[in-house]
């Protein structure tokens, strides 16, 4: 008896009929992928990148822009995509030509003299085989950023940059490698701009050593102001900066400026931290009853974990505690009293609906309090100074816990109770901690660890401070 069995295939199919195709608007076209119309020129990826239609679209576009459609596409060749393009200044929007499966970029933009950039950091060429003429032509680029091409399946460079006179800098990343390449004759015709140009065009020279035509692109940092900074509407600064460059800094506002310093951000060395943990001054995390590396000393106690730690968009993993108060005695919360001190208040609620937790900005109420001028500050002013100012790598400046802030570390660890055994708070009913929390122009909030009571008290009078870090 025959059987017959019915198969059925599901996926995400492209029509027969989608191409790559422009839609033309003067000397302005879009790259589109599907269904296009009846006059629009189109790309055929039979491997050698003909257009059909093109009529004199490649010598009169000079604005090119990608459309989102174009993440559809699936094919294995975008050769001569672009090719003789000559008038073609500008390509907006790469990061929309899908480059996941493509196998041959030969000559993709072979003769576009007129281009002066290429923002290529969206290619994805693990797959790429060939790389012919890729470039060819190129005469008026200065500059390309290479550091995202992963050449390690190419074997075919031949006159990848051949004719391009204008290119100074070809800047490349851990993805480069020729090591599979078999043919690269005429690479480099042509490109005598290039740091130690000595005639050679193959391969010989496409390295980053000694001798190499090609550059390692420095690292850019994103430039920031502190958090906290007062007056930061009144600075101008640049948005980032290569490593080593000279960062202008601008105030316009009234105030007299002492100094100005740039400071690395080192990345958090916590991995995978637990409630319970210590940090070592070397920044790194350890579990409470394990022996620290020689010359490593415990910091703090890791209190809270969570992505909702601190308002800082930096060091928002979670808070430790420091391992003893800052003081034996008690200190004042502000100097002076019937003054606002931060920007935000959190007044006693009849309802008991306890709004002082939804403080979670302890960074910067302390940035806010050490930097108040008019009177002082103790307690937040003695936190930002504990163990000597100093901090582990990786980690926020010390500062005064927010009332949000003690409460999410008393939750972690089951209570109030159960906090101040775990990290050597002072019990006692009359024992009692700073938060950085304001209430209003006379009071701050402040609890008591010993049965995890919250209450208001003048800001002149005395409680103990703890200081905390963030991660």
């Amino acid at each position: 008896m025959l059987v017959l069995l019915a198969a059925v295939v599901t996926g995400a199919w492209a029509a027969a009929t989608d191409k790559l195709y422009l839609v033309v608007d003067g000397t302005s076209a879009t790259l589109k992928y599907g269904t296009r119309g009846e006059n629009d020129p189109y790309y055929s990826s039979d491997g050698f990148g003909n257009w059909a239609n093109p009529g004199s679209v490649k010598t009169t576009t000079t604005t090119i822009t990608v459309d989102a459609t174009c993440k559809n596409y699936q094919g294995k060749s975008l050769g001569s995509l672009f090719r003789e393009f000559t008038v073609l200044t500008v390509i907006n929007n790469l990061e929309n030509l899908n480059t996941a499966n493509t196998e041959n970029i030969s000559s993709m933009f072979d003769g576009c003299s007129s281009l002066t950039t290429l923002d290529l950091s969206s290619f994805n060429t693990a797959s790429v085989t060939n790389m012919l003429q890729m470039f060819s032509g190129c005469s008026s680029l200065t500059t390309l950023d290479l550091s995202s091409f992963n050449t390690a399946s190419v074997t075919n460079m031949n006159m990848m940059f051949y004719g391009c006179s204008s290119l100074e800098s070809i800047y490349v990343g851990d993805g480069w490698n020729t090591d599979n390449v078999t043919s690269s004759d005429g690479m480099f015709n042509g490109c005598k701009k290039l740091p130690n140009y000595n005639g050679k065009t193959n391969k010989t020279n496409a390295h980053t050593g000694e001798g190499g035509y090609l550059k390692v692109k420095a690292k850019t940092y994103k430039v920031t102001l502190q958090e906290g900074t007062e007056d930061a509407d009144k600075w101008t600064i640049p948005a980032e900066a290569e490593e080593g460059a000279t960062v202008t800094a601008t105030y316009s506002g009234t105030r007299k400026v002492k100094s100005v310093k740039a400071v690395k951000k080192v990345a958090s060395l916590i991995v995978n931290p637990v409630v319970g943990q210590i940090i070592g001054s070397d920044g790194k995390n350890y579990d409470a009853d394990a022996t620290l590396p020689d010359g490593v000393t415990k910091v703090a106690m890791i209190a809270y974990v969570g992505n909702d730690a601190e308002t800082s968009t930096t060091y928002n993993h979670g808070l430790a505690l420091a391992l003893e108060d800052v003081s034996a005695t008690n200190m004042n919360w502000c100097s002076q009293t019937s003054v606002t001190c931060l920007g935000t208040q959190y007044v006693y609620d009849n309802n008991e609906s306890n709004t002082w937790f939804n403080d979670l900005a302890g960074i910067a109420n302390t940035d806010a309090l050490v930097n108040h001028t008019g009177h002082t500050h103790d307690a937040a002013s003695a936190a930002r100074g504990y163990n000597s100012g100093t901090q582990p790598a990786g980690t926020s400046a010390w500062f005064l816990p927010s009332a949000g802030q003690w409460n999410k570390m008393a939750t972690a660890a089951g209570s109030y109770a159960n906090l101040k055994s775990n990290a050597g708070l002072k019990g006692g009913d009359f024992s009692a901690y700073w938060s950085s929390t304001e209430c209003d122009a006379e009071h701050a909030w402040f609890f008591f660890p010993e049965y995890g009571g919250w209450n208001l008290n003048n800001k002149g009078g005395g409680n103990l401070v703890r200081a905390c870090l963030a991660f």
